[in-house]
């Protein structure tokens, strides 16, 4: 597979970490002020032989783990969930799925991934997955959780996921938790040929115009 550096999960966290926190940031061009002004109160640290330290802002809460956020996030769920439209209300096998792969993944069951639940069951409701080998396309996943999920239940699928450089560090990370035995690569700077048997690929935003286009990479 040309154009893809084929590493673990851990591996590929770590390239991510060495690109765009320890080295500079090749993607400043194509962020917006806002994110850089959340990248700016992100913190990431990758220890040799220490747990990864990771506090992103701006895209979720998923990440704190204080007992506060987990009553606070668990209260708000509560008062959203009978009202909700029935095919936005996840059942209650997806919602036990989704609870343990939050965990998995080394988050909390928020509001903000109940709200990435309901959206996978809205998803699901109106377009049934094709059977087979199928591609994803997620962008902007923040934390993974949504790419998760559509592996979870679909497990044929590779899911592609783009994303600025600094916050793609956190789908490798809690999606490498999740899945360790999970193909994961990053995409390279060559034409990709094929993903066949490769689970997830992370693209950062800058390297989206060398995507290749046509055969299995169309949408």
């Amino acid at each position: 597979m040309r154009g893809v550096i084929e590493m673990g999960p851990e591996d590929i966290t770590r390239r991510l970490y060495a690109t765009y926190f320890a080295e500079g940031d090749p993607s400043a061009r194509v962020t917006s002020s806002h994110w850089s002004l959340m990248h700016q109160r992100t913190r990431v640290t990758l220890d040799e032989g220490e747990r990864p330290q990771l506090v992103g802002f701006g895209f979720g809460d998923a990440c704190d783990l204080s007992l506060a956020s987990r009553l606070l996030s668990a209260m708000t769920i509560m008062s959203y969930q009978g009202g909700l439209p029935a095919e936005y209300r996840p059942s209650g096998e997806l919602m036990r799925q989704a609870r343990r792969l939050a965990d998995r993944m080394g988050l909390i069951f928020s509001y903000d991934i109940f709200r990435q639940v309901c959206a996978f069951s809205l998803i699901r409701s109106r377009a049934p997955w094709p059977s087979g080998p199928t591609i994803a396309l997620s962008i902007g996943d923040g934390y993974g959780f949504l790419s998760a999920l559509i592996k979870e239940v679909w497990s044929d699928t590779t899911v592609c996921l783009v994303d600025l450089g600094k916050t793609l560090l956190f789908q490798a990370h809690h999606l490498g938790r999740a899945f360790p035995g999970a193909a994961h690569v990053l995409f390279g700077d060559t034409e990709v040929e094929d993903v066949s048997g490769v689970d997830f690929v992370y693209c950062p935003a800058e390297r989206l115009a060398d995507w290749p286009r046509g055969g299995a990479f169309s949408w």
